[in-house]
């Protein structure tokens, strides 16, 4: 070996034990647990709404979801773009043509 590799070793070798010792010796203090003080809760401002979805779930479940946002902003753009690409509209077209209906 040459001294330049020897040395790259040794060293590499160097700052390896400093970071297990330095990792080793760290304390191992864990951070003090906050005391959350509880609060009451006045379920009567929502009692009426939830007498709503226990008579009607599928309904109050439509009428609240919304696939909107940028995450379903995001979702269709994708699906348009993987739509878009030319082995998705070749496929389709050879469905078409092998179709006979």
């Amino acid at each position: 070996m040459i001294p330049v590799e020897i040395f790259l070793l040794l060293l590499l070798g160097f700052l390896t034990g400093f970071l297990i010792v330095k990792a080793w010796l760290r304390p191992k203090s864990f951070p003090v647990e906050r005391q959350w003080q509880g609060r009451p809760f006045d379920a009567n401002t929502i009692a009426p709404r939830i007498q709503q979805v226990r008579r009607d779930y599928v309904t109050e479940v439509q009428a609240h979801y919304s696939f909107g946002g940028y995450r379903g902003q995001l979702l269709a753009s994708t699906r348009r773009t993987v739509a878009s690409l030319p082995f998705f509209q070749r496929r389709d077209r050879r469905d078409a043509e092998t179709d006979p209906g």
